[in-house]
C-alpha cells in the first residue's frame, strides 16, 4: 500500500510538472505581467517548504532586508522559486544549509538560493535545464522537469538564471536575475 501511495504522488507530480511547462510553453495563453513583490513571493516559498526543510535537519533561511518588485506573473514566478527551492532541500543532505536571499545588484531584482549540497558539476550545468534530464544521485527521485520549468519561466520574465558553486566551493548558488524595472 506504501508503494501503491507513493507511485501514485510521484505520478501527480509529474502530471502537474507537465501541465506548468505547458502553461509556460512558447505560444501558450499567457497571464498578463505586473508589477509583482518578489520578497513576498520568497517569503511565501520559504514557509512551504519549512516543515520538509525542518524535518530532514536542514537550515531554511530567508534573507530579505526590504521588498523588491519586478514585472512579472506572480504564479508563475511562485512555481520557479518554489522549484528551485524543493531541489535545494531534495539534494542538501540531513544537517545542511539552504538559503534564499531577494536583493537587487546594479538595479536588477534577484533571487539567489545558496545551499550545502553537492551541487553540480561545471561540465552539466547547461545540461540541467534539458526537459527530463537528472543527475542520479542517490536517494533522490524527481521527473526532471524542475529546472526546465525555472529555464521557461525565466525566459518569459526575460530573466537570467546562473548557476556557480556555493560558498568555499561546496553546494550550488543559483542566481535568478531578473531585468531592472
Amino acid at each position: 500500500f506504501a508503494q501503491l501511495t507513493g507511485g501514485a504522488e510521484r505520478a501527480s507530480h509529474l502530471v502537474q510538472q507537465l501541465l506548468t511547462l505547458a502553461r509556460n510553453a512558447p505560444g501558450a495563453v499567457e497571464r498578463p505581467l505586473a508589477m509583482t513583490d518578489i520578497t513576498g513571493i520568497a517569503r511565501a516559498v520559504v514557509a512551504e517548504h519549512a516543515p520538509v526543510a525542518e524535518a530532514k535537519g536542514l537550515d531554511l533561511g530567508l534573507s530579505a532586508d526590504r521588498p523588491v518588485s519586478t514585472l512579472g506573473d506572480a504564479d508563475a514566478l511562485h512555481t520557479m522559486l518554489g522549484n528551485l527551492v524543493d531541489n535545494a532541500i531534495k539534494y542538501t543532505p540531513p544537517g545542511g544549509v539552504v538559503d534564499v536571499t531577494v536583493m537587487t545588484d546594479a538595479g536588477k531584482p534577484c533571487w539567489v538560493i545558496t545551499d550545502s549540497g553537492p551541487g553540480i558539476a561545471v561540465a552539466e550545468r547547461a545540461r540541467v535545464f534539458d526537459r527530463f534530464y537528472r543527475h542520479e544521485t542517490a536517494g533522490v527521485t524527481g521527473s526532471g522537469l524542475g529546472l526546465a520549468i525555472v529555464q521557461r519561466v525565466a525566459q518569459r520574465h526575460r530573466a537570467a538564471v546562473e548557476l556557480a558553486d556555493g560558498a568555499n566551493g561546496r553546494g550550488l548558488k543559483v542566481t535568478v536575475r531578473f531585468p531592472a524595472s
